[in-house]
């Protein structure tokens, strides 16, 4: 409930649509962040715009390397809206986000603090390991999806590698 109001009154709505391309043109043939070498906005299945207050949705994506757009699966799509929905979530209305406040970077720093460089690898959490905001912002959305139920990273919650993200997460929620 807090999510929603919180949602609410900072004006952010969501919006389903073909593509992400389709949705918003000015991205296409760009390069999200984190996303792997020649990836394009094309092979994203969701997104927070911010100057835009809308958390997106695409009914369809190109896997990355792939020629073909595929159907967004159904099973995902819950992790997905999740993740994005934590993004929104996280542009607090004073301004300052929640994974850029001291007590978030304190807790992100503690929890890679506490895994070698070869295990982030290993559990593939290189793409919440961006250096600055983009880092922060990732593990913030998807803890906070793994909170909301469901998240989106590949190999499924991250929750156990991040207790301190996670207690920050749940803090603010209450």
């Amino acid at each position: 409930e807090k999510v929603k109001l919180a949602l609410n009154d900072r004006g952010i709505s969501y919006k389903v649509g073909n593509k992400i391309t389709e949705m918003y043109p000015e991205l296409k043939g760009k390069h999200p962040r984190g996303w792997p070498a020649g990836s394009t906005w094309s092979s994203v299945e969701g997104v927070y715009k911010t100057d835009r207050k809308a958390i997106s949705i695409a009914e369809t994506f190109r896997p990355v390397g792939g020629k073909e757009f595929l159907k967004t699966p159904v099973k995902t799509i819950r992790g997905i809206l999740n993740h994005e929905t934590g993004h929104g979530f996280d542009a607090s209305p004073e301004g300052l986000f929640y994974s850029s406040r001291p007590e978030f970077k304190a807790a992100y720093a503690k929890d890679f603090g506490a895994m070698t460089k070869d295990e982030w690898r290993r559990r593939g959490l290189h793409y919440y390991h961006q250096a600055g905001t983009p880092g922060r912002s990732e593990t913030f959305a998807e803890i906070f999806a793994d909170v909301m139920g469901q998240g989106c990273h590949p190999e499924g919650d991250i929750i156990q590698w991040f207790p301190n993200c996670k207690e920050y997460i749940e803090g603010i929620l209450k």
